[in-house]
């Protein structure tokens, strides 16, 4: 009786994390740092710090994973997240995976949510959320400072049973 009620739930959590391999998960965020002057921007899966003062990308560019790809170049340093599906959480650590394996530590010290936007579409629901976090910069041994952020959230749910557009 325990093995069939185990191998109902077994197959049970089988079927719902085969439908949700359809969702979509993206955030980034982007701020300026002073003395010197560097534009550090992040997403779900890189981070760069950029050389001098950069005007703001619109938000919706920080989507994706590929999305920094263009700015990594000979004036920046990139950077890559210790864990991808860790999200916009308190403490965010990113290893460079050049010869020196430099870290960046940013530890939020506040957080505001801007907007919050939440749509259906043809059944699946979209939500995007946009903050202003302040964070503890730290990178290796220089001296910490303040880092304020936009930053932006996006999820895409799968249809979860619900008739689509179809």
């Amino acid at each position: 009786m325990r093995q069939g009620i185990a191998g109902m739930a077994a197959g049970l959590l089988m079927l719902g994390t085969a439908s949700a391999q359809a969702a979509s998960w993206a955030w980034g965020c982007q701020g300026q740092l002073t003395a010197p002057d560097q534009s550090v921007i992040f997403t779900r899966y890189q981070m760069v710090v950029l050389d001098g003062k950069r005007p703001p990308m619109p938000p919706d560019r920080l989507l994706g994973d590929a999305a920094l790809n263009p700015l990594i170049n000979g004036d920046s340093a990139g950077y890559d997240p210790n864990n991808i599906n860790d999200g916009l959480v308190n403490t965010i650590i990113f290893t460079r995976d050049a010869a020196t394996k430099a870290t960046i530590t940013l530890t939020e010290l506040s957080s505001r949510r801007l907007s919050h936007k939440a749509k259906v579409i043809c059944g699946r629901d979209e939500v995007t959320d946009t903050f202003r976090k302040v964070y503890r910069y730290e990178r290796d041994n220089e001296t910490p400072r303040t880092l304020t952020m936009q930053c932006i959230e996006y999820t895409l749910s799968t249809r979860g049973g619900r008739k689509g557009c179809d």
